[in-house]
C-alpha cells in the first residue's frame, strides 16, 4: 500500500505535531482529518491539499466530511467546507 508524506499537505502536516512519523496510508491520512476536525480548514487548503482532501473524502468517507457542531461555524458542505446557506 502507498504511504502519503504529511509534510506535502500544509494541514495535514499540523494534524501530526504528535508524530515523529510523517508517514501514513490514505486511510490514515483521512482518519487523522476526522479525528481532528476541529483544525481541519477545507478553505484554507491550497488547490492540492483540497483536491486530496476530496477525494479522500469521497473514498473512505462516501462522499461526506463529519465535523462536530461547532458555535463558530455555520452551515458545512459535504467536504466540511463553509456552505453559502
Amino acid at each position: 500500500m502507498n504511504r502519503i508524506d504529511a509534510n506535502d499537505y500544509e494541514q495535514l502536516l499540523l494534524l501530526t505535531w504528535d508524530r515523529q512519523d510523517k508517514t501514513m496510508t490514505e486511510e490514515e491520512a483521512f482518519a487523522l482529518y476526522q479525528a481532528k476536525d476541529k483544525w481541519v480548514e477545507p478553505e484554507n487548503m491550497d488547490a492540492e491539499e483540497l483536491a486530496f482532501f476530496k477525494r479522500l473524502v469521497d473514498i473512505y468517507g462516501n462522499g461526506v466530511f463529519l465535523r462536530k457542531p461547532s458555535p463558530m461555524r455555520g452551515p458545512l458542505n459535504n467536504y466540511g467546507e463553509d456552505s453559502d446557506e
